[in-house]
Order: structure tokens, then sequence, then C-alpha cells
């Protein structure tokens, strides 16, 4: 059975299985340079900063496996 750790993330204490912890952005196909992937930017992708919004609202990590605007960055 999988170890279930609490920390704090965003504000707010949440569960996760330990083997899982900060792994979100290596199976998110966002940060697998999509030109429309820009956090922390007005002009971040709507689906992305939506995603991030109802994250933070519910205290959960939603990577994206799957998205029909992705677009690989000419840039890089």
């Amino acid at each position: 059975m999988n170890k279930i750790i609490k920390y704090e993330h965003h504000g707010k204490e949440v569960s996760v299985r330990e083997d899982l912890k900060g792994t979100h952005a290596k199976h998110c196909l966002c940060f697998e340079n999509c030109e429309f992937f820009k956090p922390n930017t007005i002009d971040n992708c709507l689906i992305a900063q939506s995603l991030f919004e109802f994250d933070i609202d519910y205290g959960v990590t939603t990577p994206v496996f799957e998205c029909v605007k992705y677009n690989p960055s000419l840039i890089n």
C-alpha cells in the first residue's frame, strides 16, 4: 500500500501519495513546452489558468494529460 502524507500546498493542508508528491509537472502536457503555457502572466493559456484557479479553490492538483490546444513552442 502507498503511504499517504499531508503537507501544506497553496495555504491548505492536502493529502498526497508520498511517491507522487511534486511530480505533476513531469506528467503535465502544459510543461512540455506548449506555446500557450505562460504561467504567472496575463497571456497564460485560458485552460491552464482556469485549472490552476480550480486547484487553488479546491486544494487539488490537476496535471493535464490531453489538450485540444497543445502546440509545441518554436522557441527553445
